[in-house]
């Protein structure tokens, strides 16, 4: 769409939709700022009677609206659509339009048929089916299986077509495959949460594409995967690039301050505070502790992976808080990471993570810390008394089980810094 078409005819609807005040918006303060008491001063026309509904890419327009008022808000914009659309010319093909509307709380859709367009009722589009997005296909119901089975199917059909390719030299095969086939992953990968296991099997067709380029269909995979330095033919790994794609989907969102740049922070911050954490360092380190089945988000199993290659998130990404109070989960990592250190010294130097090293208790510390922070409880001096005494199960969210809250309890009466829990417990009036 050329600038002319786009000032003409779609600028001013987005104008006027979000004049109306109705649909998305963003929040007035982020979510670390919530839990910090901080106010909000980077993004000040947060706080304006002003939405931020619409989402257009080139002749295609996507309104959304969320919460209790969601339907009638919709009902709203579709009528400033219809309003406006005699005067400033864009055409609706309603045919082509359709209506998604979800409960996330049931994961079950909502009714819209009061929610129409000159009269007549929009096209629904099930919850759980999928929809394109720029070439990803998504379902509102969140499921990612949609597009990973797509992406292998674009795989296996792109290695079976080289297969056939034998006018191409080896080495212009081997081109192809990280050019044109890897590719097909590349696209998505930083948005998709891929197993392991999913991983290891695409990097297996990788290979496939490797061992047919040389006539080698019965040689050893670890040939192609090794680095040309050591002699290898430099096969890329699916796990290496879903890294890389990760950071860099991160690295472009917060390139340019806006919307786009915001939503990504308040992602990674929601990440990081559903553990307990505040930063995304801190995330990384609880991670150690949490099985790989035991992931929450992407954002953890980002970090997770981060740490298996040796490298660790030190680059602040939002501004902490003056008060650097200690935090729950950081005495429970540290209680448990110390431990598993410890069985590795005495020579216990199985095969295994750090996860699977875990007692029973480490696995309910972790699951009450994450319990706590839901309800804004992320500091150890939230739970104490006083020295020795600790805040009784009965005070705290019921959601918290028994066997949770004595495992919790007995790390942090452990704790080597019980002089700083009990010295910070009255910075902190009002709290618990």
């Amino acid at each position: 769409m050329s600038p002319p078409k786009f000032s003409t005819g779609l600028d001013p609807l987005h104008h006027l939709t979000s004049a109306s005040g109705r649909g998305w918006k963003p929040s007035s303060v982020s979510p670390m700022q919530a839990v910090s008491g901080q106010r909000e001063i980077e993004f000040p026309l947060a706080a304006s009677t002003r939405s931020d509904p619409a989402k257009s890419f080139v002749d295609d327009v996507n309104y959304a609206t969320i919460g209790p008022s969601a339907v009638d808000d919709a009902r709203i914009l579709l009528s400033v659509v219809e309003a406006v659309r005699p005067w400033i010319g864009p055409a609706v093909q309603l045919s082509k339009s359709r209506i998604m509307a979800i409960d996330f709380a049931t994961m079950r859709s909502v009714d819209t048929s009061s929610i129409t367009f000159e009269q007549q009722p929009l096209p629904v589009h099930p919850v759980d089916q999928p929809f394109r997005v720029l070439g990803v296909l998504m379902t509102m119901t969140l499921d990612h299986d949609f597009e990973k089975e797509r992406v292998m199917h674009e795989t296996r059909a792109r290695i079976a077509a080289l297969a056939q390719a034998k006018f191409l030299t080896p080495s212009q095969r081997e081109a192809a495959v990280t050019l044109a086939i890897t590719s097909v992953f590349r696209y998505s990968a930083g948005l998709i949460p891929w197993t392991t296991s999913e991983l290891e099997a695409l990097t297996s067709l990788w290979v496939e594409g490797y061992r047919g380029a040389w006539s080698l269909p019965k040689s050893d995979a670890a040939l192609f995967r090794l680095s040309r330095r050591y002699g290898g033919r430099g096969c890329p790994v699916a796990h290496d690039v879903w890294v890389s794609e990760s950071i860099s989907l991160i690295s472009q969102c917060l390139k340019k301050p806006g919307v786009v740049s915001r939503l990504m922070i308040e992602d990674l911050q929601r990440a990081c505070l559903s553990r307990g954490c505040l930063t995304l360092y801190q995330l990384q380190r609880l991670t150690r502790i949490v099985p790989l089945q035991g992931v929450n988000s992407w954002v953890e199993l980002l970090m997770s992976r981060l740490d298996g290659l040796g490298l660790d998130v030190t680059n602040p990404l939002w501004e902490m808080p003056k008060e650097q109070l200690l935090l729950t989960a950081d005495v429970v990592g540290t209680h448990f990471w110390e431990a598993f250190k410890c069985k590795l010294d005495r020579g216990q130097r199985e095969t295994m993570s750090a996860p699977e090293g875990l007692a029973h208790t480490g696995r309910l510390c972790v699951s009450a810390v994450s319990k706590l922070a839901c309800c804004g409880m992320l500091y150890a001096a939230q739970l104490s008394m006083g020295e020795g005494l600790w805040c009784q199960r009965v005070a705290l969210p019921k959601s918290l089980s028994s066997d949770e809250y004595h495992a919790l309890i007995g790390v942090l009466g452990s704790c080597s810094q019980q002089g700083r829990i009990i010295q910070e417990r009255t910075r902190l009036p009002g709290l618990r």
